[in-house]
């Protein structure tokens, strides 16, 4: 069951179960928590490791655009990835929608986690590049683009407690490179559905009640 409007404020890891301690006043014990809750993680930051996110010196803009609008440049599925100049540009093919991922990953020196960037901004990043990358810069909707800055962290030593695990972002925030953060959440999520299979003492088995902290 999902329950919106719920954003973590405290959680305690009392050994055999977790009490989660949400901003709107909720109060939730649980057997199992699995704080799936990004690179900024609450669950993280109070139960396994103050590290904190590491800003890389990069920018990333992404949009999902017609592939009428990819000026001729897609012709089948395969990855097209451009590099120079410190930037890095790729278009991922999404044919079952008749669309492309276009993406731009800048060396830029402003940390702010969503950055305030104009599409002059966006254009000077592909100067150089062929041409048909800069028209599609050019003919992008700025309305449609994800801006933000690149931030991953230092690895952490511990995942888990009895009753707490993290997932994904949470646990081991990369930078982006062909959907590997994602890929690798699945594969937490896969491993931690093994695990919680094999028998256990009943006394310690877990209820069907399960919260997931999202972000």
């Amino acid at each position: 069951m999902v329950k919106l409007g719920h954003k973590l404020e405290k959680i305690e890891d009392n050994g055999s179960n977790a009490t989660l301690t949400f901003t709107n006043g909720e109060v939730v014990t649980a057997d199992l928590v699995v704080g799936a809750d990004g690179i900024k993680s609450v669950v993280r930051k109070q139960l396994f490791s103050d590290n904190q996110p590491v800003f890389s010196g990069e920018h990333a803009y992404r949009s999902v655009i017609s592939i009428d609008d990819a000026h001729g440049m897609i012709n089948d599925d395969n990855l097209r990835m451009y590099i120079g100049h410190g930037t890095k540009v790729y278009l991922l093919p999404l044919r079952h929608r008749n669309q492309v991922s276009f993406d731009i990953t800048a060396l830029i020196p402003d940390s702010t986690w969503s950055p305030d960037v104009t599409k002059e901004d966006i254009l000077k990043t592909v100067e150089g590049f062929d041409e048909r990358i800069v028209d599609i810069a050019r003919g992008l909707n700025m309305d449609t683009v994800n801006l933000r800055a690149v931030y991953d962290i230092d690895p952490v030593d511990n995942w888990h407690s009895d009753c707490v695990a993290l997932l994904g972002d949470a646990a081991h925030s990369m930078l982006h490179h062909q959907g590997q953060g994602a890929n690798s959440a699945i594969l937490d999520a896969g491993g931690l559905a093994d695990a919680s299979r094999r028998p256990i003492p009943w006394q310690k088995r877990w209820p069907s009640t399960r919260p997931t902290v999202s972000p």
